[in-house]
C-alpha cells in the first residue's frame, strides 16, 4: 500500500487502462470502524456487578472486595459456572494465597459465593451466588483493626 492511499478505498482497473477510485462507505463499514476505534484496551471487569454484592463484601474487607472482584473476572472471562482462583489470578488483583485461604470462607459465610473444596492436591473450586435474599452480617476478626 502506498503512502497516498485512502483506507476504504479500493482501486478498480479498467480495460481502457483508465483507474477509479471507489470509496465504500455504507452502514456497516461506519460501524466497523466506530467499533476499532472504541474497542477497550487491556482486561477489564465485565458488568453489571451489583452494588449490594460490592458493599456486602466491603464490609468483610477492601481484600474480600478484590477476591469476590477476581472471582467475577474469572467467572465472565471462562465462561463457566465453577472456576478455580489460581496463583496468576491472585497477582492481577494483588492477592495473595493468604488473603484467598482467609477470605473466601468470608465470602461464603455472607452467602456471595459456594466453595467446592475437592479435596488435598486439587484446585479449590469456586462460584457466585446468584440469589442476593441472605444478608448475614460477617463475623469480625480479632485481627481486623476497628472502624471510626
Amino acid at each position: 500500500m502506498s503512502a497516498n492511499t485512502v483506507p476504504n478505498v479500493f482501486h478498480t482497473h479498467q480495460a481502457a487502462g483508465v483507474e477509479a477510485e471507489v470509496r465504500v462507505d455504507t452502514p456497516t463499514m461506519d460501524r466497523l470502524r466506530r467499533a476499532k476505534r472504541e474497542r477497550p484496551r487491556g482486561l477489564f471487569l465485565k458488568g453489571p456487578v451489583p452494588l449490594d454484592r460490592i458493599a456486602r463484601a466491603v464490609r468483610i474487607s477492601g481484600r474480600a472486595l478484590a477476591l469476590l472482584l477476581a472471582i467475577h473476572f474469572q467467572v465472565d472471562v471462562s465462561r463457566q459456572q465453577w472456576v478455580r482462583v489460581t496463583e496468576g489470578l491472585l497477582i492481577k488483583f494483588g492477592l495473595t494465597r493468604d488473603d484467598k485461604k482467609r477470605w473466601l470462607p468470608r465470602l461464603a459465610e455472607v452467602g456471595l459465593i459456594d466453595i467446592n473444596n475437592r479435596g488435598r492436591g486439587r484446585a479449590t473450586q469456586v462460584r457466585l451466588r446468584n440469589d442476593s435474599k441472605q444478608k448475614i452480617e460477617p463475623k469480625r476478626d480479632k485481627t481486623e483493626t476497628p472502624r471510626n
